[in-house]
C-alpha cells in the first residue's frame, strides 16, 4: 500500500500499488476509480491481475523512496468524463399503514328571485395496498347524478398507471379528449415529481484539480456539484423552457475560475432521448356527461405512444378506432439547432361516408424576459374525421394561429411593460369564416398592476371589445381591483375590494359593485367565506334588480385503519400523526404549523404533496422533558390522495 498523489502538492490516498523491478502496477478497480480503461494485457501477482502504470500513454510517475509517496500527473492522459447530474434522486412512496379512505361534501343552496334550489357534490374515496377509488356524484334538489366511478392502480417506480372506469382519453398532438368508460394503461410522469421527462443542456469541461462547479441559467444560479480532478460531464441542468444559456464556473483548489458556456433551447414538448410516454384505452364512450347517469354511445380504441428519438427529436405515433370511424397519423417535434421547436403531424380520417388528411405544421420560439413567437396551421379535407367531431359537421378547410408576445425594454426600447398579440382564423366550410385579433399591454404600477387589452372578433362583421383592468395591493392579504369594457355600444364598470387569509383557514371577504351605464342599474355582490380546519361556510349576496342569495357548507372525514378524523374537504394526500399519547403536541409540515395533537396525541394533517417529500416536525417545546419519543422529524412520501401514518412514537 502506496501513498499517492494524482499531482505536486496535493494530499494523497492510500492506493493498492504493487511495486516490482518493472514498475509500479495497479488492480483493474484502481484504473476505474482514476476513469482510464486498461491500455496493455495484466500481469498475473499472487492471484490478482495488475496492470502496468508505464503502459499508460502521457502518464508522468515520481516516487520518493523514503516518504513511500508516487505521484502521478495526469494532465497529459485521456480519462473518460465523470458523469454528474442535477436530477434529484426518485422517491420512493411511504407505504400506507393500512386500508383507509376519506367522505367530502359540498352543499349549497340558491335563492334568485324567489325561487330557491340546492345542489350537492359528494365524493367518497378509498384506498388500499393495491390502488386507489372514488365516486363523484351531483345531487340536484335531492336528485342524484353518478358522475365518475374509477379505481386506479399507480406504480411510482415505472411511472406507471392502470385505471378502471370513468375517464378521459389521451388525445396526443392532434386527437380529440373524450370521455369514455373502460380501462385505460399508460404512463403517468406526475408519479415521479423531481424526474426531468425533456432534454437539459449538457455541459463537459475539464479540471486540472479538485473542483467545486456553481451553475448559472440566464444569469440566475440554478445549483451547484463537485468533482474530482479530470474531464466531467454535468447533465440535467434545470432550465426554463425556451432559449437561454447555461454558464458553469469551475473553481479549482487554488481558487483559479474557468467558465463553460452552452447555449441551449428546451422544451416540455420534447421527451429525453430513449424516454417513452404511451396510453392505451378502450372503452364505451360517454353522452351527455353531467346530465344523466348512465348514457354510453360506441365503442371505441385508442393509443398513443411517444417517443423521444434522441435529446433533439420526439416522434408519435397514433391511432383510434370507433363503430363508424378510425383515424391514424404520425407526427413529430424537433429542434431546428437552437432557433426554436418545430412540430408536424400528418392524419388519415376515415368513415363510412368516406375519408380525408388533415395536416399540421407549427413552430414556436421563446426567450424567456424578452419575446415568444408562435405559429400553427392546420388543413382538413372535408372526408377527414375523428373520434369526438360532431355529427354531419364537416370539418374546417384550415385553422390558423399566431401568437406574439414582448418586453420592450429587453430588446433595448425605452418603453416599459409587456405587449401581447394574438391572432386566430378559421375558414369554415359551413357559414362564415371566423377572425379573432386581440392585443394586450400590461405594465407594473408601484404595488398595482395595469392592463389594457383590445378584441375584435369578425363572423363576418366585426365587433370590438376594448377593456381596462387595474389591480392594487394594499399589503398583506388585502386588494382591490377596477375593471371596465366596453362591447360596441355596451360599457360596464367594476369595483371591487377583496380580502383572502394567509394560508388555508380564516376568514375570506370580497365586496363589489357593478354599473352598466347610463341608465342602467348598479349591480352590488358581498360574499365571504370561513375556512376552518373542519370545513368551510359561505355566503353570496346580490343586489341586482332582484335580490339572490347563495349559502354553502364544505366538510370532510378521513380515514385510516380504525381512526377516522373530522377535517375540511380532502383534496390531496394526508397524514395521521401518532405520538404516544403526548395531547396539544404542535405540528409543522415543512415548517409551517398546521396543527395540535388531540387528548390521545394524535392528529390529521391535511394537503401534503403526493409523490413528493413532506417533512413534518414536532414542537421540542410541546414535549414533556421526561418523554422518551424517538424522533421529531419524520420524512413522508404519500401516494396520490392517500392516507399514510406518521408514528413519532415507533422506534428508528
Amino acid at each position: 500500500m502506496i501513498l499517492v498523489r494524482e499531482y505536486p502538492g496535493h494530499g494523497g490516498v492510500v492506493q493498492d500499488v504493487l511495486r516490482t523491478a518493472e514498475g509500479f502496477s495497479v488492480p483493474l478497480e484502481v484504473l476505474n476509480d482514476w476513469r482510464i480503461g486498461p491500455t496493455a494485457a495484466p500481469r498475473r501477482h499472487e492471484g490478482r491481475d495488475w496492470y502496468a502504470l508505464s503502459a499508460i500513454a502521457g502518464l508522468a510517475q515520481q516516487f520518493d523512496a523514503c516518504a513511500q509517496v508516487l505521484t502521478l500527473d495526469f494532465s497529459r492522459v485521456q480519462r473518460s468524463a465523470r458523469l454528474l447530474t442535477m436530477q434529484p434522486q426518485a422517491l420512493a412512496p411511504t407505504q400506507a399503514a393500512a386500508a383507509g379512505g376519506f367522505f367530502n361534501l359540498d352543499a349549497q343552496y340558491s335563492s334568485v328571485a324567489g325561487r330557491g334550489t340546492s345542489a350537492n357534490f359528494v365524493e367518497a374515496g378509498f384506498f388500499n395496498a393495491l390502488g386507489r377509488g372514488g365516486q363523484t356524484l351531483l345531487l340536484r334538489n335531492a336528485r342524484p347524478l353518478r358522475l365518475d366511478t374509477f379505481f386506479l392502480s399507480e406504480n411510482p417506480e415505472a411511472m406507471r398507471t392502470l385505471r378502471l372506469g370513468d375517464a378521459i382519453n389521451h388525445p396526443g398532438s392532434w386527437g380529440r379528449a373524450v370521455r369514455f368508460a373502460g380501462i385505460q394503461w399508460g404512463t403517468d410522469f406526475s408519479l415521479q415529481p423531481y424526474f426531468s421527462t425533456f432534454p437539459q443542456p449538457v455541459i463537459r469541461g475539464d479540471a486540472v484539480l479538485p473542483s467545486t462547479l456553481d451553475v448559472f441559467v440566464n444569469g440566475q444560479r440554478s445549483g451547484g456539484s463537485s468533482t474530482p480532478s479530470g474531464p466531467f460531464e454535468l447533465r440535467d441542468i434545470p432550465t426554463l423552457s425556451g432559449a437561454g444559456e447555461a454558464l458553469v464556473v469551475v473553481r479549482d483548489a487554488l481558487g483559479r475560475e474557468t467558465r463553460v458556456a452552452q447555449p441551449f433551447y428546451s422544451s416540455p414538448s420534447l421527451l429525453r432521448a430513449g424516454l417513452r410516454d404511451y396510453s392505451l384505452e378502450a372503452g364505451a364512450l360517454r353522452r351527455d356527461y353531467g346530465l344523466v347517469s348512465q348514457n354510453y354511445g360506441d365503442l371505441f380504441a385508442s393509443g398513443v405512444l411517444r417517443q423521444g428519438l434522441n435529446d433533439r427529436f420526439t416522434g408519435e405515433l397514433r391511432a383510434e378506432f370507433q363503430a363508424d370511424r378510425a383515424a391514424g397519423g404520425i407526427g413529430g417535434l424537433g429542434l431546428i439547432g437552437n432557433l426554436g421547436l418545430l412540430s408536424a403531424s400528418a392524419v388519415y380520417g376515415q368513415s363510412r361516408e368516406g375519408g380525408g388528411w388533415q395536416a399540421v405544421l407549427g413552430f414556436e420560439r421563446d426567450v424567456p424576459g424578452f419575446y415568444s413567437l408562435g405559429l400553427r396551421t392546420q388543413w382538413m379535407q372535408p372526408g377527414f374525421t375523428q373520434i369526438g367531431q360532431a355529427e354531419n359537421l364537416p370539418p374546417s378547410r384550415r385553422l390558423d394561429l399566431a401568437r406574439f408576445s414582448v418586453q420592450p425594454r429587453a430588446l433595448g426600447l425605452p418603453v416599459a411593460g409587456s405587449l401581447s398579440f394574438l391572432w386566430t382564423h378559421e375558414d369554415s366550410r359551413r357559414g362564415a369564416d371566423i377572425e379573432l385579433r386581440s392585443a394586450a399591454y400590461g405594465l407594473q404600477v408601484g404595488n398595482g398592476y395595469l392592463n389594457l387589452g383590445y378584441t375584435e372578433t369578425c363572423a363576418p362583421g366585426c365587433q370590438p371589445s376594448a377593456r381596462l383592468d387595474f389591480t392594487w395591493s394594499f399589503g398583506g392579504q388585502t386588494s382591490a381591483a377596477f375593471q371596465h369594457e366596453q362591447t360596441g355600444s355596451t360599457d360596464v364598470s367594476r369595483l371591487s375590494v377583496q380580502r383572502n387569509s394567509a394560508g388555508p383557514l380564516g376568514l375570506d371577504w370580497r365586496a363589489a359593485v357593478e354599473h352598466g351605464g347610463f341608465g342602467a342599474s348598479a349591480r352590488g355582490e358581498v360574499s365571504a367565506a370561513w375556512k376552518t380546519a373542519r370545513g368551510s361556510l359561505t355566503a353570496d349576496l346580490v343586489n341586482d334588480r332582484d335580490f339572490s342569495y347563495r349559502v354553502g357548507a364544505a366538510t370532510g372525514i378521513a380515514f385510516l385503519g380504525t381512526e377516522a378524523f373530522w377535517t375540511r374537504p380532502v383534496n390531496g394526500s394526508f397524514a395521521v400523526v401518532r405520538t404516544d399519547a403526548l395531547a396539544d403536541v404542535g405540528i409543522s409540515a415543512d415548517g409551517r404549523p398546521v396543527g395540535r395533537t388531540d387528548a390521545n396525541g394524535m392528529a390529521l394533517v391535511p394537503d401534503l404533496r403526493a409523490y413528493e417529500l413532506n417533512r413534518l416536525t414536532l414542537a421540542v417545546e410541546d414535549i414533556p422533558i421526561e418523554s422518551e419519543l424517538p424522533k421529531l422529524t419524520l420524512d413522508l412520501v404519500p401516494r396520490g390522495r392517500s392516507g399514510v401514518l406518521a408514528d413519532f412514537g415507533a422506534g428508528p
